[in-house]
């Protein structure tokens, strides 16, 4: 057996031990003040539930974590964290109502959202690049909420942007970190060398190994097991805006250990040809996927200014030209008249000359 088999055979122990703790709750089991409803999904962090609030008497999602407390600190650790999520509140971010813990696990009770992911809209029809900025700027502006209030998301990727009734909201911030915990938790992903199946790079690896996040969006320091900052979302956003405006991510691997030296290294495929997409929008893009954190925007605020600059920058310069442009249909049509009115008056001389 190769080292490669080995590693896969470990990934694939890990996964099943995850599997194994994840919570099973039947429809009426209570959580907090909370009436399960049903089971929606599951991830590498938790499991996500429909759940009925019969004091506000409003459908809410509940997430349960995995991740037993360990111990007492541990356990005041993620309600701090879960705390912290609690206070955001922001239209582009997905609203957590309440926090506790059920069977020594952390519960978030947070907005049930019934709409469909970026990745989902993105396949359900041709989009023209305007279209996609609009989405791509809402969840930015999520993000610089969140940062600003001292969170990391560490997992931005399409499938973690929802989209319902024309809102769009980043959710899941279950991998988030706050403060200097993000820093602490992301180290020791330098060793990755497993060499996975394609699928496994789309997959959220988060608590296997020393993976955090999904690796198709993980950013060079993440990978290199150095501290991730809201610098190191900025990344993981730029990748998903270059899927979302190219049809495909920008670094083109097979396997795990491909990704990483390819991230690292900041080798990206050239961009579809044929895609309608603003060189100024191109180089904002190029510069959020900066190998170097400092090297990229200071935070998503600044990226969300630098589209937006650019795009009310677009529409003073359609204004001008439009000016222009009906300045110059009205001069012609007045030379028009003009002209017109002279040939008038000369065939009005000549019918006088003619008496």
């Amino acid at each position: 057996m190769g080292a490669a088999d080995g590693d896969e055979d470990a990934l694939a122990r890990t996964i099943a031990e995850a599997a194994d703790d994840e919570l099973a709750l039947k429809t009426g089991a209570i959580v907090g003040r909370y009436v399960v409803v049903e089971h929606l999904g599951s991830g590498a962090m938790g499991s996500v539930f429909a759940a009925y609030d019969p004091e506000l008497e409003r459908r809410v999602a509940i997430k349960i974590l995995h991740e037993r407390s360990a111990d007492e600190s541990s356990r005041l650790r993620m309600l701090r964290e879960a705390q912290a999520m609690a206070r955001l509140q922001h239209p582009n971010v997905v609203a957590v109502f309440d926090v506790g813990a059920y069977d020594g696990r952390i519960w978030l009770a947070m907005e049930l959202v019934e709409g469909q992911t970026l990745g989902a809209w993105l396949r359900a029809a041709e989009r023209e690049w305007a279209e996609v900025v609009e989405v791509l700027v809402a969840a930015a502006e999520g993000l610089a909420a969140a940062h600003s209030a001292g969170l990391v998301h560490r997992d931005v990727k399409p499938d973690n942007i929802m989209i319902s009734d024309g809102r769009v909201r980043v959710a899941d911030f279950g991998l988030a970190r706050a403060g200097a915990d993000a820093v602490d938790d992301a180290r020791g992903v330098n060793t990755v060398t497993q060499t996975g199946v394609n699928s496994l790079l789309d997959s959220d690896l988060t608590g296997i190994g020393a993976l955090v996040g999904t690796p198709r969006y993980m950013s060079p320091e993440g990978f290199l097991g150095e501290p991730v900052d809201a610098r190191s979302d900025q990344y993981g956003w730029a990748v998903t805006a270059w899927e979302a405006l190219y049809g495909a991510p920008p670094v083109e691997a097979e396997t795990l250990d491909e990704l990483r030296r390819k991230v690292i290294t900041g080798q990206r495929r050239p961009p579809r040809a044929g895609r309608r997409v603003p060189k100024w929008l191109a180089r904002i893009v190029e510069r959020c996927l900066e190998v170097l954190p400092d090297a990229r925007f200071p935070s998503m605020t600044a990226v969300v200014a630098a589209i937006e600059g650019q795009r009310r920058r677009r529409r003073r310069l359609f204004a001008v030209y439009g000016v222009a442009g009906l300045a110059a249909v009205v001069a012609a049509g007045l030379g028009v008249a003009g002209l017109a009115e002279r040939d008038a008056d000369r065939r009005c001389v000549a019918a006088g000359a003619a008496i």
